[in-house]
């Protein structure tokens, strides 16, 4: 679980969907705005669309938490980020390992 400072507002989301940059990648979209802080703070978002079953979708996002959090020391620090996923990769392995790499690269190039 993120701690308190860790997790994004639900109030500052649309904030940083107009203020922040954006990355597209195939697999999922990554938001990011400078939050003056020491720490990152992030937020995962895998809408219903991408799978209707809620156990599935926490599923999804434990799984990109623990890929984060694993590398949290080689990501730079002072960003708010959001992780929106697009594509369902619940018993995809492969597709799992592509998104993992799209994401922590992309994350360790901020």
């Amino acid at each position: 679980m993120l701690k308190k400072n860790q997790s994004i507002a639900r109030a500052n989301f649309s904030y940083i969907y107009r203020k922040g940059k954006r990355i597209r990648l195939n697999n999922a979209d990554i938001l990011y705005l400078s939050n003056n802080q020491q720490y990152n703070q992030y937020a995962i978002v895998i809408s219903t669309k991408i799978d209707k079953l809620a156990t599935r979708r926490n599923w999804m996002r434990r799984q990109i938490k623990s890929w984060v959090f694993t590398d949290n020391q080689t990501v730079n620090s002072g960003y708010q980020i959001v992780i929106i996923v697009k594509n369902n990769f619940y018993k995809n392995k492969h597709l799992a390992l592509n998104i993992k790499k799209e994401i922590l690269t992309l994350l360790n190039k901020l």
